[in-house]
C-alpha cells in the first residue's frame, strides 16, 4: 500500500502456515482499530511472531495504522511485575497488550520497547497450545522470561485449556467436556501455591461453565502471599458475560492474580 509506505512490500498476516492464506496488513490493522474504537470496553491481547525480514515493514504498518495509540505502555517499569486491571486499561484507553518476537527482536525495558511492542521472551508466557499438558500449570518449555525468587514468572501468563479432535480441528463436544466446572477447577488446582494465570483461554466459551468458573475464582480465590483473600473483591462478570464494574478483577490484586477468560 503506497499510502502506508508499503508499495514494494510483501508483508502479510497469516496463522502458522502462510500457504493457507495471507491477509493484507492494512485491512487487518484497520479492522482491529475500528473494533477497538467501536467497542470501548473490549481489551485485546495480540502476539506477533515476525518472520525474517518482516519487522521493519510491520512496524511501519503499525505506526501508520494509528493502532499504537491504544497500546498499553508502562511509564517506568523494566519488567512488569504488576499488570493493570481491565478497568485501568479501559479508563486509560490502552486496551491492547502487544507482544512480539522474531526477526532479531531482543529484550528491551518495558517502558522503552520500540512501538510499544513488548518482547514476548520477557513478558509473555503460556501453557502448551496443543492440549498436551491439560493437567499442568507450567509455562511451555519455549518460554524464557525472567523468574522471580519464588520461581514465578513476571510475564503475562495465559493458560490454554483446549484440545483439538483427531482431525486437528476445534471440537464443541471436546470443549464441553474440558469446560465443565470440575475440569476447570482441577486444572487451576494444579497451580498449587505457585504462579496463577492472568488469562484462561478456551475454545467455544459458551460450552460448559467457563464464565461461572471465572466469576467464582475472581470473587473468592484471589491470592496474596500464597493465601486466599476474599476481602474487597469484585465479581467476575455480569450475567450477560460483560465485564463487571472492575472488569472482574480486584483493584489491589488483579495485576498478577486476577483471572480473565478468553474464548474463540
Amino acid at each position: 500500500d503506497e499510502e502506508w509506505g508499503l508499495g514494494d512490500s510483501d508483508l502479510g498476516f497469516c496463522d502458522t502456515k502462510c500457504l493457507w492464506g495471507v491477509r493484507d496488513p492494512k485491512d487487518v490493522l484497520t479492522n482491529i482499530k475500528t473494533f477497538i474504537e467501536t467497542n470501548k470496553r473490549e481489551v485485546l491481547i495480540i502476539e506477533l511472531t515476525m518472520n525474517e525480514g518482516s519487522s521493519s515493514d510491520l512496524r511501519k504498518a503499525l505506526r501508520h495504522s494509528g493502532l499504537l495509540d491504544h497500546v498499553y505502555h508502562p511509564a517506568d517499569q523494566y519488567i512488569i511485575e504488576e499488570w493493570p486491571t481491565l478497568q485501568q486499561l479501559i479508563d486509560d484507553d490502552t486496551r491492547i497488550l502487544l507482544f512480539g518476537s522474531g526477526d532479531g527482536m531482543e529484550s528491551c525495558p518495558a517502558y522503552d520497547c520500540d512501538d510499544r511492542m513488548l518482547f514476548a521472551g520477557d513478558h509473555f508466557a503460556r501453557t502448551e497450545a496443543d492440549g498436551s499438558d491439560l493437567d499442568s500449570c507450567a509455562p511451555a518449555s519455549t518460554y524464557t522470561a525472567k523468574q522471580d525468587e519464588g520461581g514465578g514468572s513476571y510475564g503475562y501468563f495465559v493458560m490454554n485449556h483446549y484440545e483439538h479432535n483427531q482431525m486437528k480441528i476445534p471440537s464443541p463436544r471436546r470443549a464441553r467436556e474440558l469446560n465443565a466446572y470440575e475440569n476447570l477447577e482441577s486444572r487451576m488446582e494444579s497451580c498449587g501455591k505457585g504462579r496463577l494465570p492472568n488469562l484462561l483461554a478456551v475454545e467455544f466459551w459458551d460450552e460448559g461453565e467457563v464464565l461461572d468458573f471465572v466469576k467464582i475464582e475472581n470473587s473468592g480465590k484471589n491470592r496474596e502471599g500464597g493465601e486466599y483473600d476474599t476481602s474487597g473483591v469484585s465479581s467476575g462478570a455480569d450475567e450477560d458475560g460483560v465485564d463487571g464494574e472492575q472488569g472482574g478483577l480486584d483493584e489491589e490484586y488483579a495485576g498478577r492474580r486476577g483471572l480473565r477468560s478468553s474464548g474463540r
